[in-house]
């Protein structure tokens, strides 16, 4: 159906362009009489080219052809300005702006071997109770990770009681029995306790010296742990580390330390990027990014999926088209100029990259020159029942005409 469309209004398109009022055929004696014009050739691509004699375009390559007498190239495709209402084809003028790019990547949360600690037994003794049940467990400082039974823990008990009832008199005693409990990792509030119930409590609870997800646990309930020894290793995540994959296409947009936003399912998180990792993935073609988040407001765990929205902002102003303005081949682009009112031609261009506002034009059109906006494709099918160069023949059927009898 869309096709079909799209053929009507290319007829409807070409016959505006044949309701054009033609110029009064000369006359023999006129012809004779009056000295002939020196044509003009230019190129069907580049009409910008206009060279006294048939030749190649110094552009492109392609054969030159001629204007027709009034100076216009025979190879535009004519639209009157009421067909190009009906068909809803709109143009605008091409102009510099500063162009925004936003790359988008996605990447995972990674592990960072610098804030992962092992907690460790302060004091000797046995396990009585284990507070801690499966690795993946969240715990904060200063929350119960085991029970513990030990002998030096109540001796050293009993000594700050008989120590702080003569307080007065051993001084230096009682502070240094204070200073070995707290070196065993006791608080302040853990000895207040004692020495206001004035009993030895026989079980302590030992409490974690980290925040963090458990990420394995090393003891069991009922068993003895050395000083020193090993008792649950935990992944802090006050600062977690994104590594994001980078397309070789998107790499010339990004630069160490420029802003990015984390993306989660609800939250969008402010960081920065720290580095780009200058090796590209055989498989994937891509780099890595590593970017930082300090405290985040949610949690992140290693291995869990992320997006992440990086922005660019150009240095330069560029000329910059809506995406509706660019015809695809498959590997070339074009966009339709308006060479003169109700005169449209196709021009090549190339583009540098799709940006927030549009396709970003590296080379083909000029600030000043005005393009179709909306509507090319309709223009373009006028051109190719014109036989006119189109983006499916840039030649054109009048060009390859006028380039087998060239040749011939």
């Amino acid at each position: 159906m869309r096709t079909l469309i799209i053929v009507i209004i290319s007829f409807t398109l070409l016959a505006a362009c044949r309701q054009q009022p033609s110029a009064e055929k000369p006359t023999r004696t006129s012809a004779v009489s009056q000295p002939a014009q020196a044509a003009t050739y230019t190129c069907p691509m580049h009409p910008q080219v206009k060279q006294p004699k048939p030749g190649k375009c110094p552009i492109c390559g392609m054969e030159l052809v001629p204007m027709d007498e009034k100076g216009k190239d025979n190879q535009w495709v004519h639209i009157e300005e009421a067909a190009q209402q009906a068909a809803h084809i709109v143009t605008a003028r091409a102009t510099k702006i500063i162009p925004h790019k936003a790359i988008i990547l996605t990447g995972r949360v990674s592990k960072d071997a610098q804030r992962t600690f092992l907690q460790t037994a302060h004091i000797g003794g046995r396990i009585e109770k284990l507070h801690i049940r499966s690795e993946g467990q969240f715990i904060r400082k200063g929350q119960p990770i085991i029970t513990l039974y030990s002998p030096e823990l109540i001796a050293a008990q009993r000594e700050l009681l008989e120590v702080a009832s003569h307080q007065a008199t051993f001084s230096t005693l009682y502070q240094a029995t204070v200073r070995k409990l707290k070196n065993w990792k006791l608080t302040d509030q853990q000895i207040q306790e004692i020495l206001h119930s004035k009993t030895v409590k026989e079980n302590v609870p030992i409490l974690s010296d980290y925040s963090g997800y458990i990420t394995a646990i090393h003891v069991q309930e009922g068993k003895h742990v050395p000083e020193g020894g090993a008792l649950l290793s935990v992944l802090a995540t006050d600062r977690v580390w994104i590594d994001l994959d980078v397309p070789q296409s998107e790499r010339a947009w990004l630069h160490t330390g420029m802003p990015i936003t984390v993306l989660t399912e609800a939250n969008s998180l402010p960081a920065k990027l720290e580095s780009i990792i200058p090796i590209v993935d055989a498989r994937s073609r891509t780099l890595t990014a590593k970017a930082m988040l300090v405290r985040p407001a949610v949690s992140l765990v290693p291995g869990m999926f992320i997006r992440a929205r990086a922005h660019y902002t150009f240095p330069d102003s560029m000329i910059v088209v809506p995406q509706s303005a660019v015809l695809w081949t498959g590997r070339e682009s074009w966009v339709y100029v308006q060479e003169q009112s109700g005169a449209f031609s196709p021009r090549k261009v190339q583009i540098l990259t799709e940006a927030e506002e549009g396709f970003v034009i590296q080379k083909g059109l000029a600030a000043g020159e005005i393009f179709v906006k909306e509507g090319a494709y309709r223009v373009d099918a006028a051109a190719q029942l014109a036989g006119k160069p189109s983006m499916l023949n840039p030649h054109g059927q009048k060009a390859a005409n006028a380039a087998h009898g060239h040749h011939h």
